[in-house]
């Protein structure tokens, strides 16, 4: 009885390492929705093996199978369009300084709930807000008006955000332009452009290689 308990035991602790160490590079208010599902699914298989007969090949299946489902979603999410599939994507609640009411109420955000938000970041009036966006972990994003620690991703992985030129009132012409004034004539040869007030433009092309 002893050696079959201290035997699951050990699985389940090693189990419960991996999976641990998969996520480590998260942050908890980092993880999604689908993260947690994932843990839900890993707990509960290892309590099952808990309180079954020992059956070390059917939880090695179950795990596998869950492995294998976890890194086609992960795969997916490496594309823009995959990841606001799976994970959704971030809520503009203040656009140049207007409430967007649609939003309060899709995200089921009373406006105390979003003051205090504020309030926690030093923000005391609705006044000060450029831009508000609730990101798909909960956090709020906020910009002020005539912020300049202003930024913002304009290009990821060779795709232009559209939403993003739009938070800084420009639009994809612009950015070809400025981009080709510095030698970057195809953006899909980009892997990431941000653009900020005080800085200008970061370029990192796809083919740069990384300083040693």
């Amino acid at each position: 009885m002893y050696l079959t308990t201290t035997y699951k035991l050990l699985v389940v602790f090693v189990c419960l390492w991996v999976f641990v160490r998969i996520q480590s590079n998260k942050k908890m208010r980092q993880l999604t929705a689908l993260d947690f599902i994932h843990l839900f699914i890993v707990t509960n298989m290892l309590a099952n093996f808990l309180n079954t007969p020992p059956n070390i090949l059917g939880l090695l299946y179950a795990i596998a199978f869950w492995a294998v489902l976890i890194y086609l979603l992960e795969f997916l999410t490496r594309k823009r369009k995959g990841r606001k599939i799976i994970y959704g994507q971030s809520s503009p609640l203040i656009q140049d300084g207007d409430i967007n009411i649609k939003e309060f109420k899709r995200n089921n955000l009373e406006m105390e709930q979003f003051r205090i938000l504020l309030r926690e970041q030093g923000i005391y009036s609705l006044y000060d807000i450029k831009h508000a966006i609730l990101e798909i972990d909960g956090s709020l994003t906020v910009i002020k008006k005539e912020d300049p620690n202003l930024s913002a991703l304009l290009v990821d992985d060779g795709e232009i955000i559209e939403e993003q030129l739009y938070r800084i009132d420009q639009n994809k012409e612009w950015l070809r332009k400025e981009l080709s004034k510095k030698g970057y004539d195809n953006v899909d040869d980009l892997y990431c452009v941000e653009w900020s007030k005080r800085n200008g433009f970061y370029i990192k092309s796809k083919g740069e290689k990384t300083k040693e």
